[in-house]
Parts: structure tokens; sequence; C-alpha cells
């Protein structure tokens, strides 16, 4: 890989993924668009741990607080680790089953550049409903154990490339009415164990396959997306205390428009699959 292609990449995967706004689309989009090629497991895993060590820092008081819950010891007032963590771990088992079945049965019409575009703008619009709609705002501890398996629930459906992660779970939260600044805080809490998770499949492809992927392109990725996604979190956490999610539903809709307009007017592959 070049230098500006994982710079590239690596700048898309941390701005996008703890934004509202699909990662995985934008890092299928744009190389489709310029021919690049696939990037490789070890550049997936470099990324992985960039945006992993960007939110750990950036929610070090919560994790710290979960832990030291955990062993009985309380050292933030206001803050309760055990119904954090409870909540967090609610929402594991559905997407880790999903993402099961999905490298189980590997359905590849779920990759096309036609599907990233419809999740874009079908789950831009929900985003937008669900924040405009539901007005009340409730603290994630406060929110009962069912309404965050529902949330769960819907991050399950995140493993279809262009639904967003953190977007739909965002919309989950909304939906079951946390507060805005509340739904982006517990959306990137849970994607803690997600990430570690899919950076755990990629080890295990990496460790079954020749790589040529250098240690120095790796820890490049690494610092480029974790700068970016440290950068991404702060800018989102103080956005949403001002605005709401509007903005990033309309970036959806037009994104998806645009990518279906070229699809059936200007090009004639938009149907095949683009990730491996």
């Amino acid at each position: 890989m070049s230098l500006v292609h994982i710079f590239v990449l690596a700048v898309i995967q941390g701005i996008t993924e703890f934004l509202p706004i699909s990662s995985s689309g934008h890092l299928a989009i744009i190389p489709w668009f310029v021919k690049w090629p696939d990037q490789g497991i070890v550049f997936d895993i470099a990324v992985h741990i960039g945006t992993l060590l960007a939110v750990i820092i950036y929610f070090w008081k919560d994790l710290t607080n979960i832990v030291c819950s955990i062993m009985g010891i309380k050292i933030f007032s206001g803050l309760n680790g055990i119904a954090m963590l409870s909540r967090v771990a609610v929402t594991i088992p559905p997407v880790f089953i999903a993402g099961a079945i999905v490298a189980w049965k590997d359905p590849s019409f779920i990759r096309t550049i036609e599907i990233i575009a419809i999740t874009t703008i079908s789950f831009g619009v929900l985003l937008w409903l669900a924040d405009k709609y539901n007005l009340s705002a409730k603290k994630i501890e406060k929110t009962s154990i069912t309404k965050i398996l529902i949330i769960g629930l819907f991050q399950a459906i995140a493993v279809i490339p262009g639904t967003s992660r953190s977007g739909i779970t965002i919309t989950a939260a909304r939906m079951m009415g946390i507060e805005r600044t509340e739904a982006a805080k517990f959306s990137m809490l849970i994607s803690i164990p997600v990430i570690i998770g899919a950076g755990s499949v990629a080890g295990f492809k990496w460790a079954t396959t020749e790589q040529t992927f250098s240690i120095h392109e790796a820890g490049l990725a690494v610092l480029i997306s974790f700068i970016t996604a440290l950068l991404s979190i702060t800018a989102l956490m103080k956005l949403v205390k001002i605005i709401h999610y509007g903005p990033f539903a309309l970036y959806r809709i037009i994104v998806g428009v645009a990518l279906l307009v070229w699809i059936y007017f200007f090009d004639t592959i938009g149907l095949q699959t683009i990730t491996n």
C-alpha cells in the first residue's frame, strides 16, 4: 500500500468509526471509486487498534469506574460502574451472533454498492425520525435492561455494510428515550467489545494467511486512525450537546442518493460485490 492509500483509509476509518455515517460503507465506497486494491487484514487490525485506543482514552473515567466497581471501589461520584457494565454486557450477544452467522454464511449480496446506498439512506431517515420525535432524556443507568437489549438487537443489524454501528445504536437509544449525549456515549462504550471481537477475527485471519503489510505501515495506520478517531469522538460529544442528529442523517441521505444515481445512470458495475 502507498502512503497516500494508508493515510486516506486510516483517516476515513478514524473519522467515521464513531460518527453515525458508516465507516464500513465509506471504506468500501472510496477504494471502489478510485480502483484501489483491498487494504488487507493487517491494515484492518491496525485501524481497529487505533480506534480502540481512542475510545478507551476518551472514556477512561467511565472504564476505570467500571473496573473499580467490580472490585467494590467507588472513585468517581455519580457514576454507577456496575449498572453501566451490565448494560454494556447485554448488548454483546446479538451482534456477536449476527457476526458469526455472516462469517459462516458469507452472504455476498449484502456487500454491494447498491445495498450500501440503500442502507445508508434508510437508516439515515430512521436516525432523523428517532431523534426528532423522541424528546425524553433518560440516563443510561436509568434505562431498563429490556430497552438496552433492544439497542443490542439493533446493533446486530450493523453487520450489513452501510448501516453504521454507531448510527443504528444511537438511533435505537433515541427510540428508547435516551438523551442525545448519553446515546452517543453509550454507542461508543458498547463499541469496545465489538472492535475487540472484529480485531480478533482479523487477527485469526492474519495468522493463517500470508501478508505483505510492513510493521511500519501498520504502525502508521494505528497512529493516524487513533488521532483522527480521538478528534472525531471529541467533536461528536461536543456537537450533540448543542445540535441534533439531523445533519448526520441528511449527509447519509445525500450520499446514498448520489450513489444510487451513479450506479443506475453512470456506472455498469455498481451491483458487484466490493468487499472480501
